[in-house]
């Protein structure tokens, strides 16, 4: 009889226990005397999507070029030949006959940006950008060679041009991202500008 009296105060204080803590305002941990008050649950807000808006961006870039081919070197008004004897005063252009041999030497060019942009929308952005160029030399070196009037003697000359380019470049580029912004972002782009 004693059991049964045990295990029934058992299951009405067990009863107890749960019906108090599923209304969210006590807990019972061991017994009446340790029942602890705990408030109810705050609800979480639902994140809310912000539209991406105008934000800033500086660009930087850095090249190296060097020519893969020889490039075209032509020279008008210069004559070789005018003077009288021992020149034969046969008139000839630089690269006529007898020029025997021109070479090309082109210098490498370093160059190097930068800008300042902005995206206008999620896919829409435009920059300005003032490039760089560096010192590039197009050096000729040019030989002939002719018999003089005066007989066994030789007319021997050489000839060095040099054309130096240096240049700065601005420019103003709009973008259209396809993809947004991420590791592979491809675009399609133009732009306007002077030398």
């Amino acid at each position: 009889m004693k059991l049964k009296l045990a295990l029934a105060a058992l299951g009405l204080l067990a009863a107890g226990t749960h019906a108090a803590s599923a209304g969210g305002d006590i807990v019972y941990d061991g017994g009446m005397k340790d029942a602890v008050a705990v408030p109810a649950p705050i609800p979480v807000p639902a994140p809310i999507p912000v539209e991406e808006g105008f934000t800033w961006y500086f660009r930087g870039d850095i090249g190296y070029g060097t020519a893969m081919s020889t490039p075209s070197f032509s020279e008008n008004g210069f004559r070789f030949g005018l003077d009288g004897p021992p020149f034969n005063g046969t008139q000839f252009d630089f690269g006529q006959a007898p020029f025997q041999s021109i070479r090309h030497e082109l210098d490498d060019a370093f160059m190097g940006s930068l800008g300042l942009g902005a995206y206008f929308t999620r896919h829409l952005r435009g920059d300005v950008t003032i490039d760089f160029r560096g010192r590039q030399a197009d050096t000729v070196n040019a030989r002939y060679s002719y018999a003089s009037t005066n007989a066994g003697n030789t007319i021997a000359g050489r000839v060095t041009d040099t054309l130096t380019i240096t240049s700065t470049v601005v420019m103003a580029n709009g973008y259209i991202d396809i993809l947004p912004r991420g590791l592979f972002s491809p675009y399609i782009g133009a732009g306007i500008g002077f030398v």
